[in-house]
């Protein structure tokens, strides 16, 4: 089954304005996005990077619209997680 990344879009939205910082387990992501992550997930960075050019990037263009940016990663196998920033500035509405 394929990712669904417009469901952690919706979940970074919700994150109330206070929270700046929200850290995710793998699971936790996969969870919220109904299916396993793609290995590429762990085995390259570039995967978690944020991009300019999200045309082709669902991941990075759920967490862009949410007004989100990866912050940190630990692709470790076991208990890998993944900590997001708000965006300053972000206009957003819970």
């Amino acid at each position: 089954m394929k990712p669904s990344y417009k469901s952690l879009e919706k979940f970074l939205k919700a994150t109330p304005q206070h929270v700046q910082k929200i850290t995710l387990s793998f699971e936790q992501v996969e969870m919220i996005v109904g299916a396993p992550l793609p290995t590429s997930h762990l085995a390259h960075r570039q995967w978690w990077e944020n991009q300019a050019d999200i045309a082709r990037r669902p991941q990075a263009r759920a967490w862009t619209n949410a007004g989100f940016q990866v912050d940190k990663v630990n692709q470790a196998k076991t208990n890998g997680w993944v900590r997001f920033r708000r965006l300053p500035n972000s206009l957003l509405t819970s």
